[in-house]
C-alpha cells in the first residue's frame, strides 16, 4: 500500500491506519503495564503492610507534593545562604497586605512575575517520547474507558476536546475515544521541576512556590527590562527541560497571575497597574484572592457576582458587611491594588507520615505492623529534615 504524510502530527497512513497514532499508543501502553502503581496488590495494608505502604508513597499524588516541597525548601535555603536577598526585597517583607495597600497605588510600585508550566505532568510526558507530540494526551492512573478514575492533567490538544482535569476518565473517552493516556511519572516530574526552579534561583531568591510548576519571583530592583529576563528565563526553562512555561508580570501578585491567564499557552503578558479596572471589571468576583465559595456566596446575596459591581461600593460599607479585615481586602483586590510580598518558604518546623487509604487491619498485630512501618518512613523523612544520613 502506498503511504501518505501530513504535517499535522506527523501522521502516517498506511492502508488506512495511522501508524504514528498507533506507536504512540503502543508507548503509552508499556509505560502503563511497567507502572508500580497499576501493576495490582497489593491493594491494603492487609495483603502485604510493608509492600503497601512502599506502593502507597510510591504512587500516591499528595505525597509527591509533600516531598517536593521539602526538597524545594532545601534547595531555597541552600541558594539563599549563598545568595542573600537583595535589600530592597528584605524590606518589602515587612509590609504585610493591610500596611502597604493602606498606602495605596504607590506601594504596587514592584515588578512580580507569576511563571505557570504548561499542562507539567501532560508535557513531562511527552519530553523524550516524539511519537506522542500533536496528539491528545492525559495523565490518570486508569485507562478505563467505563471508569470513573479523575484525568489529573491534560495537554492542550486533548483540552480542544473538552478533556480537562478533572473529568472522568469515561467521560474523557467518550469525548475523544484515541486519548493517550499515561500513568504518573513522579521520578520525571521532581527532576524537571527542580531544574526549573534553580533557573528561577540565577535571577533572584525571592521565589514563593505555589506547587512543582508555579511560582511568583520577585524582580523588583533586579532589571529595568523585565519582559526580557522573562522571556529568557522561558528560553531556559522550554531548553534545559522540553517543557515550556508561561508568565505574567505585574506590579502585584493579583495582576501578574491575571497576566499569565492572557498568556497561555507558552506566551508572556504585562499588565500595568493602569491597566487594573479595565482588566479586572469583567472579572467573576470568584477570581480575586481570598474570594471562596462561602464569600461569593454572601456577595451574591448582596448582587455582587462581577468585580465592576464592589466598585460602587465604599470600602466602610464593605467592612460593615463583611467585617473589617475581608471588606478592606476585597475592596483593594476589586481595584488591583494587591500588597501581598512574594515570600520564600520558611524553615520547615514540622514532619510526618500518613496513609489515607487502603489501612485494613483484622488484629492488634496488624495495626503494631503497619506502625512500625509507617515509623521508618517518619524516622527516614526526619533525619533528612535534620540533614542525618541515616534513619534513626
Amino acid at each position: 500500500h502506498a503511504a501518505q504524510a501530513t504535517t499535522a502530527g506527523a501522521a502516517v497512513s498506511v492502508g488506512g491506519v495511522d501508524t504514528s497514532l498507533a506507536a504512540a499508543q503502543a508507548t503509552a501502553a508499556k509505560l502503563r503495564a511497567t507502572c508500580d502503581s497499576l501493576k495490582g496488590p497489593p491493594k491494603s495494608s492487609a495483603d502485604d503492610p510493608e509492600g503497601f505502604v512502599g506502593s502507597f508513597f510510591r504512587s500516591s499524588r499528595l505525597h509527591f507534593i509533600g516531598t517536593w516541597k521539602a526538597r524545594i525548601e532545601a534547595l531555597m535555603a541552600q541558594q539563599q545562604q549563598q545568595q542573600p536577598a537583595p535589600p530592597a526585597a528584605v524590606g518589602r517583607k515587612i509590609g504585610v497586605l493591610g500596611q502597604q495597600q493602606q498606602q495605596g497605588r504607590g506601594a504596587d510600585n514592584r515588578t512580580i512575575v507569576h511563571l505557570d508550566m504548561d499542562c507539567f505532568f501532560a508535557a513531562v510526558a511527552v519530553v523524550g517520547r516524539p511519537e506522542f507530540v500533536g496528539k491528545p494526551l492525559a495523565v490518570c492512573h486508569s485507562n478505563n474507558e467505563k471508569g470513573s478514575a479523575e484525568v489529573s492533567s491534560a495537554n492542550y490538544e486533548a483540552r480542544a476536546f473538552g478533556i480537562r482535569a478533572g473529568r472522568s476518565m469515561s467521560e474523557a473517552k467518550s469525548r475523544y475515544p484515541d486519548l493517550l493516556v499515561v500513568p504518573y511519572e513522579f521520578d520525571k516530574y521532581e527532576e524537571i521541576s527542580e531544574q526549573v526552579y534553580r533557573i528561577l534561583l540565577r535571577h533572584t531568591p525571592v521565589i514563593q512556590p505555589l506547587s512543582c510548576d508555579e511560582a511568583y519571583m520577585d524582580l523588583t530592583g533586579v532589571t529595568s527590562d523585565p519582559q526580557a529576563v522573562v522571556a529568557q528565563i522561558r528560553a531556559d526553562i522550554q531548553q534545559t527541560t522540553g517543557c515550556t512555561a508561561s508568565a505574567g508580570i505585574g506590579p502585584n501578585m493579583l495582576l501578574a497571575r491575571l497576566a499569565t491567564k492572557r498568556a497561555k499557552p507558552n506566551g508572556q503578558a504585562l499588565i500595568r497597574a493602569d491597566e487594573a479596572r479595565q482588566v479586572l471589571g469583567d472579572l467573576e468576583v470568584s477570581e480575586l484572592p481570598g474570594v471562596g465559595w462561602r464569600l461569593k456566596s454572601k456577595l451574591a446575596g448582596m448582587g455582587i457576582t462581577h468585580v465592576r459591581q464592589v466598585w460602587s461600593m465604599s470600602k466602610e460599607v464593605l467592612m460593615r458587611k463583611l467585617g473589617a479585615q475581608i471588606g478592606l481586602s476585597l475592596w483593594h483586590h476589586s481595584h488591583g491594588i494587591d500588597g501581598r510580598p512574594v515570600e520564600p518558604p520558611k524553615a520547615r518546623r514540622s514532619v510526618g507520615a500518613g496513609v489515607t487509604w487502603g489501612v485494613r487491619f483484622s488484629s492488634d498485630e496488624d495495626a503494631q505492623r503497619f506502625l512500625k512501618v509507617c515509623t521508618g518512613v517518619f524516622l527516614t523523612r526526619y533525619s533528612g529534615l535534620l540533614g542525618l544520613d541515616g534513619a534513626t
